[in-house]
């Protein structure tokens, strides 16, 4: 498929472009963009600007998304504190969420911030790496709130959503470590990349009625493909992927006052293809109150140090631990572009139209 290249920064500026253009503030647009241009130039290519028009624009445009909210925090003790989005968008609101961790960690030597009422939050290494930045752990997660996508454990019914997890730890001379991952065995957004480029995608991503293995991502989109749970290709599998969406639904849902699907009871006629209230969690860890900033840096490289330098079965080969694609590809990207598939590429032009804003300029 053909790419058009484009600037980092023209990404950024079109997406400023485009969210002001829809009632949000310059201050708050500058932040949504750069959380989607974090994800652009790292190779994240599901949490960027693909989402801008599909997620943001629309939602913006349609009122699920409310641009003049503001957010409020509800509760406040010691290290923990609770946050009500009211609606907002979720770039924003946790950016302002992982601010506080952050600041709680400071003077607390960790800090807890739990959010409801928020939306879709783009790449969750994004704000654990907040933390990482300041020589502190990061840890960041996300519900789906209300929409339910994933099967598990011979369910015939959507449960669970991708529900990702992010931890974030600086190192010294090695890369720092940003795990960001679905606890599904991939995302939505990768099987629907996949689509749009007329790609397959790896077995035990996805399984029919049946429980076999299904490689066409279309299957995902009409219906016919389920999300696999990670750790298990079939129906009856991915019991840990299971767990790990359960314990961020418990984090980000039942502990914040988020939505957690599927409904039942009196919300059974709640809508579960919807992410309405989606719940937050983020958690800083001010690791110098433990442990001595080097002596910790020097922990994490000598464990980095021994992955990379293990033996591989064969020479080619390599061992990469989470953190190291990124920066290799923001390399890259930083020199070439970040590549736009045709097919998105028209998407994000016919939104230039609609919104009256100028088009992406490409290399």
């Amino acid at each position: 498929m053909k790419m058009a290249y484009v600037k980092n920064a023209e990404l950024a500026r079109f997406t400023f472009d485009a969210l002001t253009r829809c009632g949000l503030e310059k201050s708050e647009a500058e932040i949504a963009a750069e959380v989607l241009s974090y994800a652009d130039s790292r190779g994240i290519d599901t949490h960027g600007i693909a989402n801008l028009d599909s997620i943001y624009v629309h939602k913006l445009r349609c009122g699920a998304i409310d641009a003049k909210a503001k957010g409020r925090w509800l509760r406040e003790k010691g290290a923990v504190a609770l946050y009500d989005a009211e609606k907002q968008l979720g770039l924003v609101a946790a950016k302002y969420a992982m601010e506080r961790s952050i600041l709680l960690a400071e003077e607390f030597g960790i800090g807890c911030v739990v959010v409801k009422n928020s939306s879709h939050f783009g790449a969750a290494g994004y704000y654990a790496k907040m933390a990482s930045d300041k020589n502190m752990i990061g840890l960041s997660m996300t519900n789906l709130g209300s929409q339910a996508i994933a099967k598990p454990l011979n369910s015939a019914k959507n449960l669970l959503g991708t529900n990702p997890i992010s931890l974030a730890a600086s190192a010294g001379e090695q890369q720092d470590f940003i795990l960001d991952m679905s606890t599904t065995a991939n995302s939505s957004g990768k099987i629907k990349l996949a689509a749009r480029q007329g790609q397959g995608i790896p077995p035990g991503t996805l399984f029919n009625k049946d429980g076999d293995s299904v490689e066409d991502p279309n299957a995902y989109l009409d219906g016919s493909g389920h999300l696999a749970m990670l750790g298990g290709a079939q129906a009856t599998g991915g019991y840990k992927g299971m767990g790990l969406a359960m314990l961020v639904d418990i984090l980000c849902g039942c502990l914040s006052g988020a939505d957690v699907g599927p409904a039942t009871g009196e919300d059974e006629a709640r809508d579960t293809t919807v992410d309405n209230n989606i719940g937050h969690f983020f958690l800083t860890i001010n690791t110098p109150w433990l442990r001595d900033t080097g002596d910790f840096k020097r922990s994490m490289d000598d464990m980095l140090a021994s992955m990379l330098q293990a033996p591989t079965f064969l020479p080619e080969n390599e061992i990469i631990y989470p953190g190291i694609p990124e920066v290799r590809t923001a390399k890259v990207r930083a020199s070439q572009g970040v590549p736009l598939d045709s097919i998105l590429h028209g998407r994000l032009d016919a939104l230039a139209e609609t919104l009256s804003i100028p088009a992406i300029s490409v290399i």
